[in-house]
């Protein structure tokens, strides 16, 4: 007899009884806590809670990662990017792109994985920022760029440290110790290793103990002390095998099999070779399969086994054809998401380009439609001037030339209104940075003598593929606006470089009077003053930014009351 939909619905557990489910079986069973966190993602599914159905994707994602179910996991981890980006949640966005990075990193696809942490970067979320310096490094050491890798390293200890992200730092000490090993430090590496696994076990964090244990038994083995090493990598068994990490638990097997095929023990390190291909092939670790196929068919050739070896030789080449078949297979499917990905967005340029044309369009003739009458007042204002001087008082001379100033003012909006809404329609090119800011401090160049400002380029500037009368215009907004907001110091306006990844990073450092937190965001909002009193539109800084983000870039400020004001922006070349 069926059980009714009533009575299946009773038995079904609530959301609270399956968060508590997750609790009680994270870290400890991960069969469990991922049949509880699938119940969870079904359950959100059917009540199309969004909000819950984001967590639970990242959290099943995260499960499966930490199982060595890459593949699984980049499936959850790509549906939660796409839902978090429609439901316009940034914080989930950074959450997932994060996890897709080290998804990419595992495969090895590293510049895949640069990209995502870029765009993590380029929020302001310090947990996130965080954990992307860290993968960072771990990518530029495993480039043998320690000089990246360490500098990615101090960022992430200095944010980790400021904000008490302590499980973080265990993975910070780990990052540090794989530095150290590949340079063979070997006694820094081990020091890096052990702070690393103490770190993690006093904050709960058995993957990073796991990943500090192997790294220790390899570094042991590395330098013949087996009987060490084989201690680490069987303290790295009981938890791996125990949380069900079992691309790690594969790993440390393979580790430990390596140690009895160098020390000579070949009988013991067949056997294990053998279980870790049979362990690799079930849970399609293609690499590490590899690996076990080539020491396997290199200790049976040891011992003279050739027909055996010989066999093994034809199971390497299949294994090859396959992992590269399987990688095929990948870029196909990223090829054809990406060319589905660019006629959508050719699709939605288009449309929103004859939006904005007719916009444009409307806001030209709206504005010289405005300036038309402003014209005439301005006229009949400077005639009434002229003519009626001496037979008005003081009182109507007075409203005269409030009439004409607010008259050029007007003007004057319209005209940087205008530059604002025409910026998009320029043409592409290639040009010198500094022949720009040169084009912009000729611009202003009776502001900078009357004000005796200095400007000084602190380092060479790059060229970069833009518009480049935009930037022109940038940098002539930016010294303008230093040199507005001086204090009563003579004005000197430092300008910085510096190549981040693939991004330009300029900062621009004056001694002016400075502008307090609360307007850090404000005074990039169109028609925002902060000085009322301050000659300007109101439109400079908006317009600044406007450049620097169709350049794919950002702009920020740093500055205190008092202390001046850097203005930091990225540049990417179009």
């Amino acid at each position: 007899m069926q059980p009714s939909k009533e009575k299946k619905t009773s038995q079904r557990r609530s959301v609270n009884q399956i968060l508590e489910a997750m609790e009680r079986t994270e870290g400890k069973n991960s069969e469990q806590y991922i049949e509880a966190v699938q119940e969870g993602l079904t359950l959100s599914r059917n009540q199309k809670n969004r909000i819950l159905i984001l967590k639970f994707l990242h959290d099943l994602g995260m499960a499966l990662f930490k199982a060595g179910k890459f593949k699984e996991a980049k499936k959850y981890y790509a549906e939660g990017q796409e839902l978090s980006r429609q439901e316009g949640d940034i914080q989930m966005l950074i959450k997932f792109k994060t996890r897709l990075a080290a998804i990419q990193i595992t495969k090895g696809n590293m510049q895949q994985a640069i990209d995502y942490l870029f765009e993590v970067l380029e929020q302001d979320a310090p947990e996130f920022s965080s954990e992307a310096y860290n993968n960072l490094s771990y990518i530029y050491r495993s480039q043998g760029d320690y000089e990246k890798a360490n500098f990615y390293l101090e960022k992430a200890l200095i944010t980790n440290k400021e904000k008490k992200f302590l499980k973080q730092i265990g993975f910070n000490y780990f990052n540090a110790g794989l530095i150290f090993f590949d340079q063979e430090f070997y006694k820094e590496a081990l020091q890096e290793f052990n702070n690393s696994y103490v770190q993690a076990r006093r904050h709960s964090f058995p993957y990073v103990e796991a990943l500090s244990l192997m790294q220790s038994g390899r570094l042991f083995s590395e330098v013949d002390y087996f009987k060490e090493a084989r201690r680490f990598f069987t303290e790295c068994l009981l938890i791996t095998e125990r949380l069900g990490y079992h691309f790690l638990t594969t790993s440390a097997m393979f580790h430990l099999s390596e140690t009895y095929t160098i020390s000579g023990e070949y009988e013991q390190a067949l056997r294990l070779s053998k279980e870790v291909e049979q362990m690799a092939e079930d849970a399609s670790f293609g690499q590490i399969r590899l690996k076990a196929l080539g020491q396997t068919q290199a200790i049976l050739k040891l011992q003279g086994k050739h027909k055996e070896s010989n066999k093994y030789l034809e199971k390497i080449t299949e294994a090859h054809s396959s992992i590269l078949s399987e990688e095929t297979d990948e870029v196909k499917k990223l090829l054809m998401q990406k060319e589905k990905e660019l006629q959508f967005l050719i699709a939605k340029n288009r449309a929103m380009r004859q939006q904005n044309d007719d916009m444009r369009q409307y806001m030209h003739v709206l504005a010289h439609d405005i300036k038309e009458p402003l014209r005439s007042i301005g006229g009949f204002t400077d005639l009434l001037k002229r003519n009626y001087t001496d037979d008005l008082d003081n009182k109507a001379q007075e409203y005269m030339k409030f009439i004409m100033g607010s008259t050029q003012q007007m003007d004057d909006i319209l005209t940087d209104l205008l530059k604002y809404i025409s910026l998009e329609s320029s043409k592409v090119s290639t040009f010198d940075v500094m022949d720009a800011l040169n084009m912009s401090k000729q611009a202003i160049e009776l502001k900078i003598k009357d004000a005796k400002a200095k400007i000084v380029v602190a380092n060479p500037l790059p060229t970069i593929t833009g518009i480049k009368h935009q930037v022109v215009e940038l940098f002539t907004h930016l010294l303008d606006n230093a040199i507005k907001f001086r204090s009563k110091k003579r004005p000197t306006i430092t300008l910085t470089y510096e190549l981040q990844g693939e991004k330009h990073l300029f900062a621009l450092e004056d001694n002016g009077i400075g502008i307090a937190d609360d307007y850090h965001e404000i005074i990039f909002r169109i028609f925002n003053r902060l000085e009322k009193n301050m000659p300007g539109t109101g439109i400079g800084l908006a317009m600044a930014k406007k450049i620097v983000q169709f350049h794919g870039g950002k702009i920020w400020v740093d500055s205190e009351p008092g202390k001046g004001s850097t203005f930091y922006f990225t540049l990417n070349s179009l």
